[in-house]
């Protein structure tokens, strides 16, 4: 899977160069540092990790019959264990600092509060859990990679 996203990477670093160039394009300020690929790898990352959450708490809760909060608690530990080191390997080419990890545990602690907040906030809307759960994943998607790039695994 990591050779296939590393090919995917360099096909879409290239591509959004040669656009750039043909065009005489200049990035504004705030999309300059956000190359294409590494939004197409996190995007990956991403939609993989929440299918995994998805199917590993549907699996262990309804097949297995594992109280919901451990299956959680086991589920979201191995994908951001997966998150960190693909994000860190991957998509920001960065080594592993103890800096750096703290910065994703924080990060991880802040999303987690912002994304309760949404879920709860959305309450009254009368939608299932489900759809959300995926509203809430929409809405703090660009504000995770952003975060991320800027704040967790910056230079």
């Amino acid at each position: 899977m990591f050779v296939g996203l590393r090919l995917l990477s360099k096909i879409q670093k290239q591509s959004t160069l040669k656009v750039f160039k043909i065009y005489n394009l200049k990035p504004s300020k705030i999309i300059q540092g956000l190359p294409a690929y590494q939004i197409f790898q996190y995007f990956l990352i991403s939609f993989f990790s929440y299918l995994f959450v998805f199917l590993n708490m549907h699996f262990l809760t309804e097949k297995l019959k594992i109280k919901c909060t451990v299956a959680f608690f086991f589920t979201y530990l191995i994908v951001y264990v997966f998150d960190y080191t693909s994000s860190l390997k991957i998509i920001f080419k960065k080594d592993h600092s103890l800096k750096r990890m703290w910065a994703y545990l924080c990060y991880i602690f802040f999303f987690f509060i912002c994304g309760n907040i949404l879920f709860y906030i959305s309450e009254g809307l009368k939608i299932s859990d489900s759809l959300r759960a995926i509203g809430a994943i929409l809405i703090l998607f660009p504000f995770r990679f952003l975060t991320q790039k800027y704040f967790v695994f910056r230079s």
